[in-house]
Formats: C-alpha cells, structure tokens, sequence
C-alpha cells in the first residue's frame, strides 16, 4: 500500500532548488489531503494515460473540476480492462 500527502509548498521556495539545506531539526508541513492506494500488475497504462484522462475530464466539464482522484481512478481502470480487448 502505498500513501500519498498533497501539500502546499508555500513557504518552501528557498529549499526547492536544492540550494540551500533545510535547517537540522527538519521541516513541517501540513497534509492537505492523503489517499492510499495500491499497485496492480503492469498494464502498459502510466501517467500519460492518468493525465490524459484527467485533461479529458476537464475539458468535457468546461474547464472547472472539483479534484476528485476516485473518476481518475475509474478511468484508469476502465482503460486497463479494455486495452487487451483492443
């Protein structure tokens, strides 16, 4: 299982090109949002196709979407069950 942290980075600027160290005791950060998910055998699907359907979805809703990984995920899914089909 694997746990993904959506944070801000507002704040951190100086310490993401590499530059300069973030201080010995470490930094804090807040978890906007967390989810889980799992790893499934390969499918030949990656993250061009994740992205693609994500771009897919906001251009077919207008331009303005809630973020919601479960549609990306269903996506995602429905796409692996296809692609042998194909």
């Amino acid at each position: 299982m694997h746990v993904v942290h959506l944070v801000a980075l507002d704040g951190f600027e100086r310490y993401l090109d590499g530059a300069t160290a973030p201080p010995g005791e470490g930094l804090r950060m807040v978890s906007l949002w967390s989810w889980t998910f799992e790893s499934v055998y390969d499918t030949g699907i990656g993250f061009g196709d994740l992205a693609h359907n994500e771009y897919k979805r906001i251009t077919e809703s207008g331009g303005h979407v809630d973020f919601d990984p479960k549609p990306l995920v269903a996506n995602l899914t429905k796409d692996a069950a296809t692609l042998g089909s194909a």
